[in-house]
């Protein structure tokens, strides 16, 4: 960990803790552990409870508290939501994404939108409103006598 000072550290999360695993970064998560302080808070978020996550949960956490959505022995989707999958080339995503955009009705659906890479989520996440906002925007500013 070179010359960081993890001295002070108070909290550590570990969000998706089975797919860190499964990537293989269990090491890395190991010495990381090793250089913060024992007296802290861990929280761990996993959507799934299989045996290497439960492994590291005991080595990692000390009185834990586990808490549970839904059943532990399956995954249960939410029966009242519809979900759709649509594997994108990267230089599709863009085109397609303005293309499910519009062709929603305002304030009709709820769109969650998700990328391996959290930066290109945030990304689309803003392209999205700027192209429910844009007509809006464009038609006030149109009123103004703004062009562009």
């Amino acid at each position: 960990m070179g010359r960081n000072n993890f001295r002070q550290v108070s909290f550590l999360v570990l969000d998706e803790a089975d797919r860190m695993l499964d990537m293989g970064f269990e090491l890395q998560i190991r010495k990381i552990v090793n250089v913060i302080p024992p007296r802290r808070q861990t929280l761990m978020y996993t959507a799934t409870w299989p045996m290497e996550v439960r492994k590291i949960a005991g080595d990692l956490l000390v009185s834990p508290v586990q808490v549970n959505i839904g059943r532990l022995d399956e995954l249960v989707a939410n029966n009242s939501i519809t979900l759709y999958v649509e594997v994108v080339s990267q230089t599709d995503e863009q085109r397609r994404l303005e293309q499910i955009l519009r062709s929603q009705e305002r304030g009709n659906e709820d769109h969650l939108l998700f990328h391996e890479e959290a930066f290109v989520t945030s990304l689309l996440a803003a392209l999205a409103v700027l192209l429910v906002l844009l007509p809006f925007l464009e038609t006030s500013l149109r009123r103004k006598g703004i062009t562009f």
